[in-house]
């Protein structure tokens, strides 16, 4: 039986706080430098209000959006916006605190904490309600930024979104359709599909999944994916650019 061959270099551009702002700001990058054949952008549910000015990391040195006059307007980063905190940087250098921060996340369960004492619900790093009430501002922003990308991806690169499951509600047997959260799954679907961009919804990859082998895709201390989740969703992502002939196998 003989296997295909492909020849593929693959670049990561990805870091941790980036929203889907960012991500435009990182694909322009991408585009000028090295002009790709394919460029996937894998996005979470925080990514879309984190995007707006004021939320979220990034004080300055992330493009953010804001709103001004009805229309979403760019709030380009600035390169003197990143301080180094020498506080922040001495406690780096302590093993214990960084198994606290690290491996304990103890910045994300503190958060978690306090809004389920708030009676709030606080879902895959966001506070649902929060969403609900921006609904109409993150879909208009959407809009805005996945027309970006699709400018900027131009002609001759194939872009892909791939969207991040539900994960708790799938371990809890639940449809992830019927939860408030799967709005901005929709909404990101729908949105890409208006502008004719590639999507994949990991909901029904990891629901499958879990249905049959009943295995986390996640570590239990925060919500990042672990080697299985990582494994499931990089086959997926390949799955669909050999069916789509993405690739070409060498001769």
């Amino acid at each position: 039986m003989r296997t295909n061959l492909y020849r593929v270099e693959v670049y990561r551009f990805g870091f941790s706080g980036a929203p889907l702002s960012q991500y435009l700001q990182m694909m322009r990058y991408v585009k000028k430098k090295y002009s790709p054949d394919i460029v996937i952008t894998v996005i979470v549910h925080n990514d879309f209000i984190e995007s707006i000015e004021g939320f979220g990391e990034g004080l300055g040195d992330f493009l953010k959006f804001a709103k001004q006059n009805e229309l979403w307007k760019e709030i380009k980063p600035r390169p003197d916006a990143y301080v180094p905190n020498p506080v922040k940087r001495a406690f780096k250098h302590s093993s214990f605190f960084r198994y606290l921060y690290y491996n304990l996340n103890i910045r994300e369960v503190a958060y978690f904490l306090n809004g389920k004492s708030k009676g709030k619900d606080f879902r895959m790093n966001i506070d649902i309600d929060e969403i609900m009430a921006s609904l109409d501002d993150i879909k208009e922003l959407c809009f805005s930024i996945f027309s970006k990308y699709k400018e900027t991806s131009g002609e001759d690169t194939r872009l892909l979104l791939v969207m991040d499951g539900d994960r708790d509600t799938i371990y809890k047997g639940l449809d992830p359709e019927k939860q408030k959260l799967y709005a901005l799954n929709t909404l990101a679907r729908d949105t890409a599909e208006k502008l004719s961009i590639s999507f994949i919804d990991l909901n029904d990859v990891f629901a499958a999944d879990y249905k049959e082998n009943r295995k986390r895709f996640d570590f239990k201390r925060d919500k990042h994916w672990n080697e299985r989740g990582h494994f499931l969703v990089g086959h997926t992502i390949a799955k669909f650019l050999l069916d789509h002939r993405w690739c070409s196998p060498l001769n």
